[in-house]
């Protein structure tokens, strides 16, 4: 039994100190992921804080056949379009957003000013992108997830995220030949 399969045994039977634990592993990963989607930092930590709520409340639904960090993510997707909805924003990402993401670790940037610029217009042509080719790009290429993982988060079939992720990177190139 995994350790993060232990603290969640622990916490049905009652430690709630134990889901303190679990909260410290993995916020970074859904803060990270939220603010990846909706670019502000207090709409993120209230998403994240709604997104561990909600997985407190259904942790007895939580079906161990999966990654605890898949289970989590789709919360925080759910949370984060609830958020959506309730505000009516349909626009998420506005283009010339200053502010930057100090939590996200992009790499090294080169020293090379070129370098940087390309950097930068690779983070803006992501930003401009669609919701929903933009959320299967982070999962892809800033998460490192499978397409089966993506597909479970996003309860979209795998033929589904894979079009996706054509039609993303096809616009992406698109975006940054220009």
């Amino acid at each position: 039994m995994s350790e993060t399969q232990q603290l969640i045994e622990q916490t049905l039977n009652g430690d709630k100190k134990k889901f303190n634990i679990l909260v410290k592993k993995y916020e970074k990963l859904v803060h990270n992921y939220i603010f990846l989607l909706c670019r502000n930092k207090e709409t993120t930590q209230d998403i994240v804080q709604e997104t561990f709520l909600r997985a407190y409340t259904y942790l007895s639904k939580y079906n161990s056949k999966y990654a605890f960090s898949t289970w989590l993510l789709t919360i925080a997707k759910n949370c984060y379009f609830s958020y959506i909805k309730k505000s009516r924003k349909l626009k998420i990402v506005k283009q010339g957003n200053k502010e930057m993401n100090t939590e996200f670790d992009y790499g090294e940037i080169d020293k090379n000013l070129n370098n940087l610029e390309k950097r930068v217009d690779i983070k803006y042509a992501i930003e401009s992108l669609q919701n929903e080719l933009k959320e299967v790009i982070v999962m892809k290429y800033y998460y490192d997830l499978r397409v089966k993982d993506i597909s479970d988060i996003l309860t979209i079939p795998e033929g589904t995220v894979k079009s996706r992720l054509f039609l993303a990177r096809n616009e992406l190139k698109r975006k940054l030949k220009d």
